[in-house]
């Protein structure tokens, strides 16, 4: 027979979900339903894979994805369609995907593009896929993902995980059976109309997340596809609810749904009513919209107080390669044993590689000793860190920063001792005499660094500004304030690409993780 929906392969491989009756499955329709559907998926990450994987499984006949990255080996833990090979041979993740579904399910078509998802190309590929499943991890994508799927008029199923806990909505989801309803749920706008601080967003490459959590997510992620595809459950037009997934926690159920609010239809500028908004103020050209300033994501050259000095790994590690041996582990808390068994303490080699692949400028070797800050988190710096630095945790910089500002202000109204550079790395956990000359700042891939060196200049040019006005009642405090001037603040550099630079071009021995 011929003139079958289906391929005699296809009815057994999906006999299962064919046998379950209505409303958990419609039969043929169903099935035919999935496989004439195309699905967009932004990330082929931790909630890319078991999205697709269960898509591809169920018989999704057309499967883009979009990613940038390639495969490494800190990916397999979560990220089970890649593989060792994959990352050995820096495999795009888009095209690895693609060749994990052709071995799961030959019936499926896979169109992997190995590129960011940009307001460039965001309206087009979502207009030609029947729902989109977000599987990113930073607002600014999922703010664009949002605006081009309300734009294109098609659903987004928005997923995240981080540490041990994830969440699940479906955004612009249709509520009626009309494809061209705008009787439609809320998109992310609506949900979040202002973007969180950057300082504020942390993804999984920084904060770390447990495999199942993402794998939790993403197949999650992949049933709501179905549904709305497949027209399944008993009323597929039911408003959406944000589902929370906190399975580790024993103060609340592992798993609960929450009503979401309803369309910002008089002021979300992505899906309110047009007739109800200022026709200047709407979303209606994605190329238009400066979602790195809408994200307080500032551009360098825009911002110069946000741009940082940088030295290279190769320059880092002539510098410091004479370091003393002792470290601190700058926490608020209890000292731990920063050099227990089970940590890694590397010694920056003396005899370093003569040639460098990196593309940039190599800085001089300052004469004098540097003083090298890891902000990794404590729990990060315990497991591998370099001989001589010390740990001075992002987070504490930052509340540092807050209190001398606080304190600068308080001046106005009464005279008070602010922290000097002499005493501001003393403050922060370090045990210097005096500032040095020079402060090398690293992390685990050069990016919370570079925020702290950002930080830690304006926490230095504060604490070397001149002295408050303000004449205080006794004479000798205003005596001893003229008779210690400031020091002079040390220059701070972060070292570019971290850690993770340093396993790369130094010492291919220290861990990367």
């Amino acid at each position: 027979m011929s003139d079958l929906p289906l391929s005699l392969a296809e009815y057994s491989r999906y006999s299962r979900q064919l046998l379950l009756p209505p409303p958990a499955f419609h039969g043929i329709d169903s099935q035919l339903r999935l496989k004439n559907a195309h699905v967009l998926v932004v990330g082929a990450g931790g909630l890319g894979c078991p999205s697709i994987t269960f898509l591809a499984a169920a018989g999704v006949g057309h499967i883009t994805v979009i990613d940038p990255d390639i495969v490494e080996v800190s990916n397999l833990a979560r990220q089970f369609l890649h593989t060792d090979e994959g990352a050995q041979q820096g495999k795009s993740k888009a095209q690895s995907i693609a060749e994990a579904v052709a071995r799961i399910n030959p019936h499926v078509q896979v169109h992997p593009i190995f590129e960011s998802f940009s307001a460039s190309n965001a309206l087009e590929l979502v207009s030609h896929a029947d729902i989109v499943l977000d599987c990113t991890d930073n607002p600014l994508t999922r703010y664009l993902i949002s605006d081009a799927a309300v734009l294109a008029g098609k659903p987004v199923v928005s997923g995240a995980a981080q540490g041990v806990d994830g969440q699940i909505v479906v955004l612009n989801k249709a509520l009626d059976d009309n494809p061209n309803t705008t009787n439609r749920g809320p998109c992310y706008r609506c949900l979040f109309p202002k973007a969180p601080r950057p300082e504020e967003v942390q993804n999984c490459s920084d904060g770390g997340v447990l495999g199942v959590i993402t794998g939790l997510v993403g197949t999650l992620q992949a049933l709501e596809a179905i549904k709305l595809l497949a027209k399944l459950g008993e009323d597929p037009h039911a408003a959406p609810t944000l589902l929370l997934a906190s399975p580790l926690s024993v103060h609340t159920a592992p798993f609960r749904t929450i009503k979401i609010r309803p369309r910002r239809t008089a002021t979300c500028r992505s899906c309110g009513d047009p007739t109800l908004l200022p026709a200047e103020s709407r979303i209606t050209a994605l190329e238009s919209e400066d979602y790195l300033s809408f994200c307080g994501i500032a551009r360098p050259d825009q911002d110069p107080k946000r741009s940082t000095a940088q030295i290279d790994v190769s320059s880092f590690a002539r510098a410091n390669a004479a370091q003393p041996t002792k470290e601190t582990e700058g926490t608020n808390e209890k000292q731990t044993d920063a050099t227990s068994s089970s940590t890694v303490i590397a010694q920056i080699p003396s005899a370093l590689p003569s040639t460098s692949d990196q593309n940039i400028t190599t800085n001089e070797v300052p004469s004098q000793p540097t003083l090298i800050i890891d902000v990794r988190p404590p729990h990060e710096y315990r497991i591998a860190h370099l001989s001589g630095s010390h740990n001075v945790p992002l987070a504490k910089i930052r509340r540092k920063l807050t209190q001398v500002k606080r304190d600068k202000e308080k001046q106005a109204q009464q005279p008070s001792d602010t922290t000097k550079n002499d005493t501001l790395l003393k403050d922060l956990g370090i045990g210097a005499d005096r500032p040095p000359s020079e402060v090398h700042v690293l992390c685990r891939r050069g990016n919370d660094s570079r925020e702290a060196v950002v930080m830690l200049n304006e926490l230095f040019e504060l604490s070397s500004s001149p002295p408050s006005p303000v004449v205080s009642d006794d004479p000798a405090i205003d005596q001893d304030r003229e008779a210690s001037p400031p020091s002079k603040a040390p220059r701070l550099f972060n070292v570019t690409g971290g850690l993770h630079a340093y396993a790369k071009h130094i010492d291919h021995n220290f861990p990367v993780y």
